[in-house]
């Protein structure tokens, strides 16, 4: 993709895309392991959810100069009702 089109490195849904993944795969599991104290279900999320935020707010911050924490709160009421 780079190779064909090198300006896509600007764009910022792949910068989200590739941050969130990247935080996903680096720290859900060692943040879930932190987690020992919150039921299964509920870590699960919060960790997944804070893994990709990890990487995330920085470029959101940047781009937008504002960053809303609420996220994880979001997250938690949401998940349930996705299949």
């Amino acid at each position: 993709m780079f190779l064909y089109n090198p300006c896509v490195i600007n764009d910022i849904a792949l910068q989200l895309s590739f941050g969130s993944v990247a935080g996903i795969a680096l720290f859900s599991k060692k943040i879930k392991s932190q987690l020992g104290y919150i039921p299964e279900f509920l870590s699960e999320t919060v960790s997944v959810s804070l893994a990709a935020n990890i990487f995330t707010i920085p470029v959101i911050a940047a781009c937008f100069g504002k960053v809303s924490l609420m996220f994880l709160v979001g997250n938690i009421i949401i998940t349930p009702f996705v299949p």
